[in-house]
This record gives structure tokens, C-alpha cells and sequence, in this order.
């Protein structure tokens, strides 16, 4: 088949109800059949840019192109398993390339040169055999789509779902520096579990009396253990959802972001930098570094972790969803602990625990409220939840304002 023909076929399947007629899908599709009849290989960040108009693009903080690339082999794979079935040549995609194969679609030109062979009644078997499998097939892709739905689009996602601004998780990572010991000659990297920011750092060089010892913070930092489950299972309904989002750590959080993002902040509360603002007008207020004040009825009642974090132990985790100062939305995902943290992330991303939530909120309001604010107490072991218990539930004011961040780090 010559160039032409290659452009016709890839014309038919984007102009097909399997296809879904999507605008972006058939410019990306058309995008990687020219550069494979140049016989080029497009690299990630050239796709991002030439399709996408993404002129900064960064593989390590996207998955935008990939995302995409990966819908556009099921969308090929669902065109070929129906209006495509008969036809002789298949346009695919291998995992981990962006260059298109055309190849001969084997069994359905065997069954078409061998039809006129074939008795009527071995006809019939096999149109009875052909019947039963597309009706199981059908029924298992009925069952797939269910469970590929990972949450309510109608639900607490809802905002993220429909939003055009892009979505940033902010991960709360742990502040570490860097001490220098000259009578020793020796070079130490410190993790103080109180310390978590610059500026704590620098009350603690004012106060440190240990004169052969120079302190400088290090240009990074470290995830809690957790957080790549995390990452998992934010990218599993993500690409459910067809939609892309970034990763930052908290200590590379520049707060020119807030505004240009929808943002899912996640972590142990006292690394959630800026994010601590919000704590100031909420009915859960936060004394640092692991206290919750739940403010009610004209009353106080401080609620801290206990326990050995290692073995069994009770920590307290808190979902608020609330405006972003520019017609945005933050979703902030907090324990006292890292096993709080996990339980936040889990109520916003398990599709039972994601019901549960929603469930309690209509049940207290007759209605599924825009913003809120939700606070757990968890039992855990070995840093793992076991139990839970909603203990408030709180609807937001739209008008909720948190961005006075004077003394937050």
C-alpha cells in the first residue's frame, strides 16, 4: 500500500464511532503516521510540543504523552475488535514506542480467503461459535468499563473531572540539611523530625553552640515511604479519567503555582508548607508540629497521635476541599502522622472508601456539598491503617478564604 493509502486508513479509523471522533486523538494519531512514513521516530518532548503547544514540556513531571499514547492504542484496539474487524491491514502502536506498525491483520484475511470453502452447516457452527463470543466479549468490556471507572465523576472528583486548568500534586516531603564536622572531617546528612523549613533551620544555627560544625540545607529532600503508593494510586484514576497532572515535592512548591492549578496537596500536615494556612479558618485548627483543636460548640478538644507509630497506635487524618484563590480548587490530604496521611489519600482515591465519604456527607445534608472538611481518627499498626472512624464532617463556606500565609513555611 502506498503513502496515500497508509492516509486513508488512518482517516476511516479516526472518522469511526470506535475512534470517538476526538479532535486531539485524531491530530496525535495523524501526527505519529507521518513521522513514521519519514521514517522518524518522535521523541516525548517533540510530541508534547508539536501536538500539545507544551514548550516547556518535562517528561519527569508529565505524564500528559503518555496518558494520551496510551488511550490511542485502546482507542485502535476498540476500532479493530469492531468496525475494523475485516479489513486486511491494522495500524498499531507496540508499548514503549511512538513509532506506528502497519501489519497484516492475520486472522481476518485467513477467515475471508477460507470462507468460500467452508460448508453452510460448518458456517453456521462457526456464526454461532462467532455469536457466543462477541456476546461475552461485549458483556466482559460492559464489566471492564465499570471497573475502569475508578470514581464518581459526579462526586468529590468532580471539580478535577471538569476542570481545564492542569492538576498538581504537591507531596509534603521531609526537610533534611547537610552538617560538616572539621574535627572530624566528615560530612553528615540529618533528618530532625522538628524541623521541617528553612526558616526552622536557621532559628536552630542561631541557637547551636557546636563550633566545628558548619550547617548548609540540602537542595533536596525525602518522600515518606508511602508516597509511592500514593503516586500509584493517583495515576491509576487519573488515566481513567483521561486526564494528565504533575508531581511536586513540597520543598520545590513555588507559590506562582497556586493560582495556575487545580492542586492536590498530600503528606504529614507539618510538611504541607503554605497549605497549613488553611488550618487558620476551619473548625479544625492545628498546633504544630502533630496537634488537631477541633473547634465545636464553643468548645476545644485537642486530638494527638499515640502510641508507637511501629505498632499499634491512633493518629487523626483530615480531607477539606475547598476554593483556590483563582477560581481553582485545593484538595488538601493530611494525617499527624504518615498513617493519617495514607488514610487521607486512600478516602480520596479507593473507589469503596471514595462511597463511604460521599455517602456521609449526603446523609448529614441531604446533598453532596462543593467544599468541606472531613476528620478521621485512625488505628494503625507498623504505620498502616486498620480502622476508622469519621468523627466530623463540615461544610465550607464558598467564600472560604485560607490565603493569608504570613508565618506559614
Amino acid at each position: 500500500m502506498n503513502e496515500e493509502g497508509f492516509l486513508g486508513t488512518v482517516n476511516k479509523i479516526i472518522d469511526s464511532k470506535s475512534f470517538g471522533r476526538s479532535k486531539t486523538y485524531g491530530n496525535l494519531l495523524k501526527y505519529l503516521v507521518n513521522c513514521t512514513l519519514k521514517n522518524e521516530v518522535p521523541k516525548e518532548v517533540t510530541i508534547a510540543t508539536e501536538i500539545f503547544g507544551k514548550r516547556d514540556f518535562d517528561p519527569s513531571q508529565s505524564t500528559l504523552v503518555r496518558v494520551y499514547v496510551y488511550n490511542l492504542r485502546k482507542k485502535l484496539h476498540n476500532y479493530y475488535q469492531r468496525e475494523g474487524r475485516g479489513e486486511e491491514l491494522k495500524v498499531t502502536i507496540p508499548k514503549g514506542s511512538y513509532k506506528v506498525q502497519f501489519v497484516e491483520n492475520v486472522e481476518d484475511s485467513t477467515l475471508m480467503s477460507e470462507r468460500p470453502k467452508i460448508k453452510m452447516n460448518i458456517m453456521i457452527m462457526i456464526f454461532i461459535a462467532l455469536l457466543g463470543l462477541s456476546l461475552a466479549y461485549n458483556f466482559y468490556q460492559v464489566l471492564d468499563s465499570q471497573k475502569d471507572k475508578l470514581v464518581n465523576e459526579n462526586g468529590i472528583w468532580q471539580n478535577l473531572y471538569q476542570s481545564k486548568l492542569p492538576t498538581m500534586l504537591a507531596l509534603g516531603d521531609l526537610f533534611i540539611f547537610y552538617e560538616y564536622d572539621s574535627i572530624l572531617n566528615k560530612d553528615r546528612i540529618v533528618r530532625d523530625a522538628g524541623m521541617n523549613s528553612i526558616t526552622e533551620l536557621d532559628t536552630f544555627i542561631l541557637n547551636d553552640e557546636r563550633k566545628n560544625i558548619r550547617i548548609e540545607p540540602a537542595t533536596y529532600a525525602f518522600l515518606i515511604r508511602n508516597s509511592a503508593t500514593w503516586i500509584k494510586a493517583f495515576s491509576q484514576i487519573f488515566y481513567s479519567l483521561e486526564k494528565d497532572f504533575i508531581i511536586r515535592g513540597m520543598s520545590r512548591y513555588n507559590p506562582k503555582e497556586l493560582q495556575e492549578n487545580d492542586i492536590i496537596v498530600a503528606g504529614m500536615v507539618k510538611t504541607l508548607g503554605i497549605f497549613r494556612a488553611y488550618f487558620r479558618n476551619s473548625q479544625i485548627g492545628y498546633r504544630y508540629p502533630d496537634t488537631f483543636v477541633l473547634k465545636k460548640d464553643n468548645t476545644s478538644v485537642e486530638l494527638a497521635p499515640s502510641g508507637d507509630p511501629n505498632e499499634y497506635h491512633t493518629d487523626y487524618a483530615i480531607i477539606a476541599k475547598f476554593p483556590g484563590p483563582n477560581n481553582n480548587t485545593i484538595y488538601l490530604l493530611g494525617g499527624l502522622w504518615d498513617t493519617g496521611a495514607s488514610l487521607s489519600v486512600k478516602y480520596f482515591t479507593d473507589k469503596t472508601a471514595i462511597e463511604k465519604l460521599e455517602n456521609a456527607l449526603q446523609e448529614k445534608y441531604g446533598y453532596l456539598p462543593t467544599y468541606f472538611e472531613v476528620l478521621f481518627e485512625v488505628n494503625g499498626l507498623d504505620r498502616m491503617e486498620i480502622g476508622t472512624e469519621i468523627i466530623h464532617l463540615n461544610e465550607l463556606d464558598a467564600s472560604i478564604d485560607v490565603w493569608d500565609v504570613t508565618g506559614i513555611d
